[in-house]
């Protein structure tokens, strides 16, 4: 496979499995916690929502810097942040009522963009690459 392709292949794998661990994550929390909207049950589920998107935000840079070919980790992660940012963005402007704090959606947005360099320091700490 040529090696910008594989670029996106390996930015789109990474942030497929941050969505799919962070919505599994999120209801699953939400089945245990309830749907509560306001009250200490509403914190908590918010705050471990938040806790199980930033581990997701850790696999997607970590299977995003995994899969880049040799010497295209650091472009790869930063695909993957541009994808975070922009389907964050997009879905917030898209719904069509907010009932999340004000605060909330900015936090998330930090913390995945963390997570996921986290998640690329991670391959290299374990695997060794430059990229």
């Amino acid at each position: 496979m040529p090696s910008p392709l594989r670029v996106v292949v390996a930015a789109i794998a990474g942030y497929a499995a941050a969505a799919l661990l962070g919505t599994l994550g999120a209801a699953g929390l939400a089945a245990a916690l309830g749907s509560a909207t306001r009250g200490p049950r509403h914190t908590a589920l918010l705050a471990l929502t938040i806790a199980v998107r930033f581990v997701a935000a850790i696999a997607a840079g970590y299977i995003g810097a995994r899969l880049a070919p040799a010497g295209r980790v650091l472009v790869t992660v930063a695909l993957v942040v541009l994808l975070f940012l922009g389907i964050t963005i997009a879905t917030y402007r898209a719904a069509a009522e907010h009932l999340d704090p004000p605060g909330y959606v900015p936090l998330v947005a930090l913390l995945g963009v963390i997570g996921i360099w986290t998640g690329a320091m991670i391959d290299r700490a374990t695997h060794g690459r430059d990229g």
